[in-house]
């Protein structure tokens, strides 16, 4: 997964406020989807991104891989990120 080419981001404090261009839509990310963003954007697979998560947040694994399960799914569906294309 990475984020689309028409989606723009801006840091905020601890957040994030991510603008899909295409759509025009305006999201405001909390401290862990924020993380989960600048991770995408670093070429983070979901693994890796799991395992970040577990180092610096206070949460269970169970907990995390669901939290990102529901984050990653709700980022496709609002078409922020799209499958990584094969080199």
């Amino acid at each position: 997964m990475r984020p689309n080419t028409d989606v723009v981001s801006r840091k905020l404090g601890d957040r994030l406020v991510v603008v899909n261009l295409r759509t025009n839509r305006i999201y405001e990310l909390n401290s862990t989807a924020s993380r989960m963003w600048e991770l995408l954007e670093k070429g983070s697979n979901r693994t890796e991104i799991e395992e970040t998560l577990l180092d610096e947040f206070d949460v269970e694994r169970s907990v995390a891989s669901a939290e990102i399960d529901r984050t990653l799914t709700r980022f496709s569906s609002e078409g922020l990120i799209g499958e990584r294309e094969a080199a």
